[in-house]
């Protein structure tokens, strides 16, 4: 998901059953459900059952760490390849990475003097079509 300039996992698309809601926060508006910080545990529960969930619930939180990146900044991003962050704001870009190289799609034309990115490659549209096709078919198989 997106956040102004940020990139993050806002969520999981699992079911909407309410015995779900212990660990998970409820759907949102496209069905995402993200882990909430502590376990909701409903009145009423044996202590045993408490401990259980909250060991669960720890469970699931390290899970979640260890699978899904902090908020990434596209910011951050595009001043490590170089590009001037207010350039992007005004004109626009978006980039990915297949095989090891990062493909922006740019708003706007880099300097011909090749001073601007150190290691920047023009590529014809067909490449970076070729690409982008990829990495959405790769997204989708995931």
């Amino acid at each position: 998901m997106r956040s102004g300039s940020d990139n993050y996992v806002g969520g999981v698309k699992i079911s909407a059953s309410k015995d779900l809601d212990v660990h998970w926060c409820r759907p949102d508006d496209h069905g995402y459900r993200s882990l909430r910080t502590s376990a909701k545990i409903p009145t009423g529960t044996d202590k045993e059952v408490r401990s259980e969930l909250k060991t669960q619930h720890e469970r699931l939180r390290a899970l979640w760490v260890e699978n899904c990146p902090a908020r990434m900044s596209t910011d951050e991003t595009w001043k490590a390849i170089g590009l001037d962050w207010g350039s992007i704001w005004l004109s626009g870009g978006v980039f990915f990475e297949l095989d090891g190289t990062v493909y922006p799609h740019l708003g706007f034309q880099l300097n011909t003097d090749g001073d601007q990115v150190e290691g920047a490659v023009e590529i014809m549209a067909s490449e970076l079509e070729a690409a982008r096709l990829t990495v959405f078919g790769q997204r989708k198989a995931a």
